[in-house]
């Protein structure tokens, strides 16, 4: 809660504050420094540290502060929604275009669609486009 509440994501959390050279890692030392500068008490920041720290090695790695339950960002789920809507918008302008044209045909060609129908479309009057 103390860091969803400055509106941060888990993916800025660690790319703004512990891992800022994105070395992959963020050690100690460095945790320590950035949760005193946020005024932390030293033995809440040694209980969190060992908390996160699963696998004993002195430094966090992103998969390890997860457990904060941050929210992700989801710039990326975003692109490929837009993605995906904007090929279906695509796909259905051409559709609109498609109709458009066709109508625009049956107009030129039979001058109403009732005659289209009867003359073009359905020439043996059984109801049925062939």
């Amino acid at each position: 809660a103390f860091f969803e509440a400055r509106g941060l994501t888990l993916e800025d959390l660690w790319e703004q504050i512990l891992d800022p050279l994105h070395s992959g890692r963020c050690v100690r030392d460095h945790f320590f420094s950035i949760m005193q500068g946020l005024g932390w008490e030293h033995a809440k920041i040694e209980a969190l540290f060992r908390m996160f720290d699963i696998g004993g090695e002195q430094d966090l790695s992103m998969d390890e502060i997860e457990l904060v339950g941050l929210p992700r960002r989801v710039a990326e789920q975003s692109k490929a929604v837009n993605h995906r809507e904007i090929s279906k918008k695509r796909e259905e302008e051409a559709c609109r275009v498609a109709l458009s044209d066709f109508l625009a045909y049956l107009h030129r060609n039979f001058s109403s669609l009732v005659h289209a129908w009867r003359v073009g479309l359905d020439s043996d009057g059984d109801g049925r486009l062939r």
